[in-house]
């Protein structure tokens, strides 16, 4: 086994250069240690170090992704894979868009939320909201402002009319699946059933070519699943209620299918913020902090894949040729999927 450290401090880790950031409070150095498990159960591919990530299989060609996937699932547990997902940049921790959202600049103008907002603001520890930047990734801190952002997103989505869909009236976890449909961050954390979905999640960025990208794959044992009683509980309430084993991760497939979730295989996660190496989700990685509490823990409940910008150039060419049949417009098959395809920001696919 490996030990590595790095100072945890600031936003995601580092000292944020933002200068509406309040200055960070002096951390220790943290060691994480890296679990032997792609070792021991002999996965495929050349170990090769990938940030918060630690190392991991790097896959250079579809056919070892698929063996290191394989390899992965038939490894994992007794259950195998739950869900898959898919980055396009290994430098970004997994975490849902609440999570990230908290951490930026909150603006002057909240109008009718001023209650709530103040109660975020202290929550933080800042004054005004301009100041208000969550500390540490992961902190009880981040925690907080995330349950009380979401809050202030719910109440505002409702008093503008949004609770309701064909005369029925939206449970909090229905709403943020419609709200997050739409584009807002939410804590539902977007996971696929299908692996070449999350590789072209991966891969379909060109932007992040020159980076590594990672698939995570979710052990099945680690997570619980949600019925549709409990989709019906208030947010808080629903969070409240006990996961699989220690972790409170559980995952929500939506019983009222959009297009896009059909789409994709997709569903679902949603997990109380916590403080792990690789991202906010109430589950044990490859790599863990080296703590007391974590010394005796070699069975990760979710593992990492890298994903080469070789694999990334691969995985589109395959697309293009008629190899996999996803692209933009049929992994988001609904009018704002197919608005954001023709953004200015696309290429014009009759001509490229």
């Amino acid at each position: 086994m490996s030990l590595q450290t790095w100072k945890h401090g600031g936003v995601n880790g580092t000292t944020s250069s933002d200068s509406t950031a309040r200055p960070a409070d002096p951390t220790p150095v943290r060691s994480r240690r890296q679990l032997d498990w792609y070792e021991k159960c002999r996965i495929p591919g050349a170990l090769r170090p990938l940030g918060d990530f630690g190392s991991v299989p790097m896959a250079t060609s579809l056919p070892q992704f698929i063996k290191i996937a394989q390899a992965i699932a038939r490894n994992a547990d007794h259950n195998g894979i739950c869900g898959w997902r898919g980055q396009a940049n290994a430098e970004w921790k997994v975490q849902s868009g609440a999570a990230r959202r908290v951490q930026r600049p909150w603006l002057e103008h909240f109008g009718r939320d001023r209650e709530i907002v103040h109660e975020v603001l202290e929550k933080l520890g800042a004054k005004t909201p301009r100041e208000a930047i969550a500390g540490s990734t992961g902190s009880k801190q981040h925690a907080d402002a995330v349950l009380a952002y979401e809050r202030l997103l719910l109440n505002q989505a409702r008093v503008n009319g949004f609770g309701h869909h064909d005369g029925r009236r939206l449970s909090d976890l229905e709403l943020l699946a419609n709200l997050q449909h739409h584009g807002a961050a939410t804590s539902l954390l977007d996971v696929t059933k299908n692996l070449l979905v999350a590789l072209w999640m991966a891969a379909s960025e060109p932007e992040h070519d020159n980076k590594p990208g990672v698939v995570i794959a979710f052990g099945q044992s680690a997570l619980r699943t949600t019925d549709d009683e409990n989709a019906q509980c208030p947010l808080l309430k629903w969070m409240q209620l006990p996961g699989a084993g220690a972790r409170k991760a559980k995952y929500w497939i939506p019983s009222k299918l959009n297009l896009r979730i059909v789409a994709q295989s997709g569903f679902f996660v949603l997990s109380p913020i916590v403080d792990e190496p690789w991202g906010t989700v109430d589950l044990r990685g490859t790599v863990v902090w080296d703590t007391d509490e974590t010394a005796g823990i070699e069975d990760p409940d979710c593992y990492f894949i890298g994903v080469s910008r070789k694999l990334k150039k691969e995985m589109r060419d395959a697309q293009k040729y008629g190899l996999f049949p996803y692209a933009q417009n049929t992994i988001y098959p609904d009018l704002p999927g197919f608005a954001d395809s023709h953004s200015a920001r696309r290429d014009i696919p009759f001509f490229a």
